[in-house]
């Protein structure tokens, strides 16, 4: 407010200068889309699977699909956490490892608060594919300590 009066005047006087109304509005440029990779019927992450299983590392996909590595890591833990990838060789089996033991350690903590104790050495891509390893994993032993209850 202690400014507005001012600008207003000044911008008030450019326009007078410039010829210009001053309730002339510019629209924004439009980005252009990009267009989809994916084919018809395919989820993105769907793709980044297919592309990945065809033998494409990360860094190929996501230069290929014009994404980020962290997307293309996104879209695949997804398929680790649904046991349907296997989480080695997305990430070290240290990081694999340390984020277990993290997890068992610190059982509500978020994905923020597991990359602030990893800091930026670990990117949260990677991170999401170790705890999608560890929701897998926590998930087949489920059986067994279901069994063990019962005993």
């Amino acid at each position: 407010e202690r400014f507005g009066k001012a600008l207003l005047e000044q911008v008030s006087s450019y326009c007078s200068r410039h010829g210009l109304s001053p309730k002339t509005s510019v629209a924004p440029p439009e980005r252009p889309k990009r267009k989809s990779d994916v084919p018809k019927g395919m989820r993105s992450r769907e793709h980044s699977l297919q592309l990945y299983k065809e033998g494409a590392k990360v860094e190929q996909i996501a230069r290929q699909r014009q994404l980020s590595r962290q997307t293309i890591l996104g879209h695949l833990a997804h398929f680790v956490r649904e046991g349907e990838l296997p989480a080695k060789g997305l990430v070290s089996e240290d990081l694999l490892r340390a984020v277990s033991e993290y997890s068992d350690r610190n059982q509500a903590a978020s994905l923020k608060e597991i990359r602030e104790e990893f800091g930026s050495k670990v990117s949260y891509g990677a991170l999401q594919v170790a705890l999608a390893h560890r929701h897998q994993e926590q998930r087949a032993n489920l059986p067994d300590l279901v069994a063990e209850l019962y005993r």
